[in-house]
């Protein structure tokens, strides 16, 4: 986060960006401006796995929402304590579990040294195909593409200039 962002817009982001890849609306939107209404599925968030890495405040509000949308929500953390995950009502699983089962994954980790190189190639090839792994803010570890991800995962997300590791 900027220093003008909150923690309410970067909670509203990661929704959007969230269901804007599961119902395709960059491509549908582009598809559009071609032709008529394209005929391109999109996915239901319902009913997906959305893993969480970082349940802090970002997180378990992120959490709230996906579950709303009944979408199964998994979360683990360094510090991530089992009665937290139970207030927020998700699973805790370790971090080779999140990225195996989940459809997608969303990272709110505090960038510092703990945290740099969270997550790697062995993380983003652990992931189902067609994944998506949602990275954007101070946490953001890997942007761009995926060397050692399976074919289809997909990362998404920005960093400011010098941010990204």
């Amino acid at each position: 986060m900027t220093g003008r962002e909150t923690p309410v817009s970067t909670i509203e982001l990661t929704i959007g960006l969230i269901l804007a890849c599961f119902r395709r609306i960059p491509l549908v939107d582009r598809k559009m401006r071609e032709e008529a209404w394209p005929p391109i599925p999109g996915y239901l968030l319902a009913g997906k796995t959305v893993g969480i890495v970082g349940l802090g405040r970002i997180g378990g509000e992120v959490a709230r929402l996906c579950l709303a949308f009944n979408a199964r929500v998994l979360a683990t953390g360094k510090t991530l304590m089992d009665e937290r995950a139970q207030s927020a009502s998700v699973a805790t699983v370790t971090m080779e579990e999140l990225f195996r089962e989940s459809d997608i994954v969303t990272v709110h980790a505090k960038s510092n040294q703990e945290t740099r190189g969270l997550i790697g190639d062995k993380e983003l090839g652990l992931m189902k195909p067609g994944g998506v792994s949602d990275q954007h803010g101070p946490g953001a570890h890997r942007l761009g593409g995926c060397p050692g991800a399976r074919p289809g995962t997909r990362t998404t997300g920005w960093s400011r200039p010098g941010r990204v590791r």
